[in-house]
């Protein structure tokens, strides 16, 4: 039995379209087009960059700018130089940064995509791929077993996880082109003792916001169970799948009418579970179709069933719920609910396969849309949307919930951003262009 915090499962629909999709980029180059940009000395000074690679490993402490208001967490960046990749690390408490050389990153075969710390060790995964032989999915151990990868798949993997779920994570979720019905989960403490290898998920477990309850989810049958571990012994709540907590006794979940198998042959709903009361009917595929059609949003042509659904108990009356044209999977239609007046509201600017899960920041502040150029986060509380600027070549960012802070490398800029302050901060580190980030936070 594993543990889901604050991540959306894909249905079988959801996993196969979005893999048609994940896997035509899965071993695209991540570096950067063209010259790498040099940044502005008002913002960073840093030592020159010497013209071929050191004999040892240096460490290099530069200053930020006096006027800068970042966090006193610690972070980690992966950026690229004329030399090839390294790895950047932020000092919250005097504010200096650090680079040291990994010698994986300076692979040219080698295209990192995520960064996990486990403890005081970091997980790099990606992708190798060279001219002889077939992409490979890798795993790396650092400091300690970087030499060698810990996990060298034959198959490619696309790794599911949102960045609020690290550093207190046990296992890594993902899917792969090969099944697309199918979510895999590699056991990180497994790894760490010499045993790392992808097994099918068989059980999800949705913890409730105390951890007391959890909500299982079956991958065979698609019944949803409720256990609580004081009390003990379950309650079957229905069959559907992705369930989210709106409260400690309030349950939301996307319901299966008829056949569990193959979504477009059935009609899914939106219902609520409560504690002591009858499961209520929130929003039915039926329902959101007209909602879209007098919104302008499709025609009476248009099928349209129910996709994916998502909540938080920071705002326990307000739900996100998409839409889909299971015939034309190109666009994602966002649907915002009030549960409390069961008013709808359509939200035309977010729209798309980017939406292809419903990732909630750790707080429950913010719903985070990654474009093709672009991140964007949506307020719950207020409903307006927070973009942020070009990234093309960024592949992720990092949520730190204690003073919302994000962590967003984007090229030849790295972005540190209170959206609920209004705050942005632009770090520009000379010569370097980064790609990936990770906040360390301390363990709970």
């Amino acid at each position: 039995m594993e543990t889901f915090r604050g991540i959306n499962i894909f249905g079988l629909f959801g996993r196969f379209l979005v893999v048609c999709i994940i896997f035509a980029m899965a071993c695209s180059d991540a570096a950067p087009n063209g010259d790498v940009p040099i940044s502005s000395p008002e913002v960073v000074e840093e030592e020159a960059l010497p013209a071929t690679a050191p004999d040892t490993e240096p460490t290099v402490a530069v200053a930020i700018s006096a006027n800068s208001k970042l966090p006193e967490a610690n972070a980690l960046l992966i950026c690229e130089d004329e030399l090839g990749g390294q790895l950047w690390r932020y000092n919250g408490t005097d504010q200096t940064w650090h680079n040291e050389e990994v010698q994986l990153l300076r692979e040219p075969d080698f295209t990192a995509q995520g960064l996990v710390p486990v403890g005081d060790a970091l997980f790099i995964y990606g992708i190798l791929q060279d001219e002889e032989a077939a992409p490979r999915f890798q795993v790396y151990s650092w400091p300690d077993m970087v030499d060698q990868p810990i996990l060298d798949a034959e198959s490619i993997y696309q790794v599911l996880i949102t960045p609020e779920r690290t550093p207190a994570l046990t296992h890594l979720y993902a899917v792969q082109a090969e099944t697309p019905g199918t979510s895999y989960q590699l056991s990180i403490e497994q790894c760490q003792t010499g045993s790392c290898e992808f097994e099918a998920v068989v059980e999800m477990d949705f913890l409730s916001p105390d951890r007391s309850q959890a909500v299982l989810w079956d991958t065979a049958t698609w019944e949803l169970q409720l256990e609580n571990s004081a009390a003990g012994g379950s309650t079957l709540l229905g069959t559907g799948w992705d369930p989210f907590w709106l409260g400690e006794n309030r349950i939301g979940f996307l319901s299966v009418a008829g056949s569990n198998s193959d979504l477009s042959a059935t009609q899914p709903e939106l219902v609520l579970w409560q504690e002591n009361a009858e499961v209520e009917l929130l929003l039915t595929t039926a329902q959101a179709k007209q909602y879209l059609v007098e919104q302008g949003a499709v025609d009476e042509a248009t099928e349209i069933i129910l996709f994916k659904a998502g909540g938080t108990p920071m705002h326990p009356n307000l739900v996100l719920v998409t839409a889909v044209d299971p015939t034309q999977p190109g666009t994602t239609f966002l649907l915002e609910m009030n549960v409390e007046t069961g008013g709808l509201r359509y939200i035309p600017e977010l729209t798309g396969m980017s939406l292809a899960e419903l990732d909630l920041t750790a707080d429950g502040e913010f719903l985070v849309v990654r474009g093709d150029n672009s991140l964007q986060l949506y307020a719950l509380a207020t409903g307006e949307i927070v973009e942020y600027a070009q990234m093309p070549d960024a592949h992720g960012y990092s949520y730190l919930a204690d003073g919302g802070w994000l962590l967003l490398p984007a090229g030849s800029t790295t972005y540190f951003a209170q959206p609920n302050e209004g705050f942005v901060e632009e770090v520009n580190l000379a010569g370097q262009y980064c790609t990936l980030g990770t906040w360390l936070e301390p363990a709970p």
